[in-house]
């Protein structure tokens, strides 16, 4: 066939793909929406000797058993947070495969206790 008959052919489907091209450029609410997220702040407690993590620092908490969550900072156990806090957090973990991060609110100041925050869901 000749060249000419095929774009003349051509143009009839060209509309179409333009349209649906713009169709995924164009932002819908889908894609300007933000997610809802929520936080917890839960009690940490420092173990032995360890010096607490500095406020603003990423930690890790892991769930060890069902009463018993670490605070890990870096590659070292820095505190446990409290049975409370530690229920409280049970669906973020089965989800998070025992694993979930947090950031450290408040720091240390008496006592070997401190703040973490774990957010879940918007960043």
């Amino acid at each position: 066939m000749g060249e000419q008959f095929l774009r003349m052919q051509a143009k009839g489907f060209r509309h179409r793909q333009d349209l649906a091209r713009d169709r995924f450029a164009v932002p819908n609410l889908l894609t300007t929406m933000r997610t809802n997220g929520s936080a917890t702040d839960c009690a940490c407690r420092t173990i032995g000797s360890a010096p607490a993590p500095e406020v603003g620092s990423w930690v890790l908490l892991r769930t060890v058993d069902a009463a018993r969550v670490d605070v890990i900072s870096g590659n070292a156990l820095v505190g446990t947070i409290d049975r409370a806090d530690a229920s409280a957090l049970e669906p973020a973990f089965s989800v998070g495969s025992g694993v979930l991060r947090g950031c450290v609110q408040r720091g240390a100041v008496l006592g070997g206790l401190y703040t973490v925050r774990v957010t879940e869901g918007a960043p």
